[in-house]
């Protein structure tokens, strides 16, 4: 298929916000970066279904317990925990759906700024986990305190908690939830399955060294360029999910200021993984994905999935408070530390009915493409949410925007925020509903609407 020319003004303004970025000089390739890799059991493939679709699960209790619909409620077939809940429950005073709280009932006062609304979200979440720990299959001693709470808006905050078990924290396994009017309408668990084993290694970091060591040859081995860590890391194994007690070795790999990291399981001193932790203060961190430029027939350029496309305006959370990338998926400030992206932002916010988004990451945050598959089908990071329809419609849908802001200034319509439903449980059709757009999943011989440009176009 061959895309028509409609982006005049926004590829305008995005060759301008490129350009410092293509005029870096980039970096040599070095010794080091042949001995990367990554171990295929590290990319996880689980399978998210519906409650409904399983008549164990469609009367199951717990949901109950939640108030949540057996066709609202996704599972995560290798962990057994629902993976994604669309509800509709109040926790603060607002404008959501059948929410009568106020604040007089709450005994507290109305917040008046972010940290204030961040600290209410915070209690009358922590509440909420008390109240149902069980039905959600959770041992709160495994959350890391409050972990990350973002008010974006007056109505909309994001609340982010990494799972620790042991005092060691689990890559890539966290608890997501999205108050939105006052009401709870999302709550997500990424990759939490059963986890009780003793974080106490077997080898100690020196001889974790010692592996990489051996692991890359003697010459090859350089200097630490800090100090060793556990950490559980998420492997996918014959059985389903399971977890591997590993050290992150920081070593510069002969490369003088290099900094690369391995991954050493602490228990067998087996070497899983070797990547290059360098963060490129010489370009602004960036925020990209993969992308249906047109269609997703699979023809051609245009229907296939193209990897590390911008997710233009895009809300962030750094070390240094929530910001939002450009058109072009850059940052706007050199930032260092961890920071973490959603498929939300001022002007889109997606919510997919496989789950839950949110990705964090030491660089540039990638949500990655693939593999093959539609639907619910994701790269095993950023959470069940982290869809092909997701990422294709984040993008499509804030181009779509801009170009028309650049067309129409200062229309307030333009400068909300608006809600992609992907992934409904419908074929061949999308709508507008007067408020927020909808997109079918795959079906009756039509391939997933939320992964072709021209449906979202109209």
């Amino acid at each position: 298929m061959t895309r028509m020319n409609r982006w005049p003004a926004v590829l305008i303004l995005g060759a301008a916000v490129a350009l410092p970025a293509a005029a870096v000089v980039q970096q040599n390739r070095r010794t080091a970066d042949s001995v990367q890799f990554r171990a295929s059991e590290l990319t996880l493939t689980g399978t998210v279904q519906r409650a409904s679709d399983l008549p164990e699960l469609a009367a199951d209790p717990r949901l109950l317990e939640l108030g949540v619909a057996a066709d609202k409620a996704y599972v995560d077939l290798q962990t057994g925990r629902y993976s994604a809940l669309l509800m509709g429950t109040p926790l603060l005073p607002g404008r959501g759906v059948g929410n009568h709280l106020s604040w007089n009932e709450l005994a507290a006062a109305q917040p008046k700024s972010a940290k204030e609304i961040e600290a209410a979200a915070t209690v009358a979440f922590r509440a909420y986990l008390e109240s149902h720990a069980g039905a959600l299959g959770l041992d709160l001693d495994q959350l890391a305190g409050a972990g990350k709470v973002a008010a974006v808006n007056d109505d909309y905050v994001h609340i982010y908690i990494p799972r620790v078990v042991g005092g060691v924290v689990v890559r890539g396994s966290a608890l997501v939830a999205t108050i939105k009017y006052g009401n709870l309408i999302l709550l997500g668990l990424e990759n939490w399955g059963d986890l009780e084993r003793s974080a106490a290694p077997s080898i100690s970091s020196s001889e974790a060294a010692a592996a990489l060591r051996r692991h890359v040859g003697v010459d090859l081995f350089g200097a630490s360029w800090k100090g060793s860590e556990l950490v559980w890391v998420p492997v996918q194994t014959a059985q389903g999910l399971d977890y591997r007690l590993a050290w992150i070795v920081r070593n510069d790999l002969g490369e003088a200021g290099a900094r690369y990291e391995a991954l050493v399981d602490a228990g067998s001193g087996e070497v899983i993984e070797i990547q290059d932790a360098t963060q490129w203060v010489a370009t602004p961190r960036r925020v990209s994905g993969g992308v249906y430029p047109v269609s997703n027939d699979q023809t051609g350029a245009d229907g296939t999935e193209q990897v590390a496309w911008p997710m233009p305006y895009s809300n962030v959370t750094t070390p240094a408070g929530l910001v939002t990338t450009d058109i072009g998926g850059n940052l706007p400030l050199c930032v260092d530390g961890s920071i973490t992206a959603t498929f939300a932002g001022p002007y889109v916010n997606m919510a997919d009915v496989c789950g839950a988004d949110s990705l964090a990451g030491s660089s540039d945050i990638d949500w990655l493409s693939g593999p093959a598959g539609t639907d619910c089908v994701t790269p095993g990071v950023g959470g069940p949410g982290n869809t092909k329809a997701s990422r294709s419609g984040f993008h499509e849908l804030n181009m779509l925007t801009a170009m028309a802001r650049s067309h129409i200034s200062g229309n307030s319509w333009l400068a909300q925020q608006l809600t992609a439903n992907m992934n409904i449980n419908n074929q061949c059709n999308a709508n507008w509903n007067g408020s927020q757009v909808n997109f079918y999943r795959s079906g009756g011989g039509c391939g997933n609407t939320g992964e072709i440009a021209a449906i979202f176009d109209h």
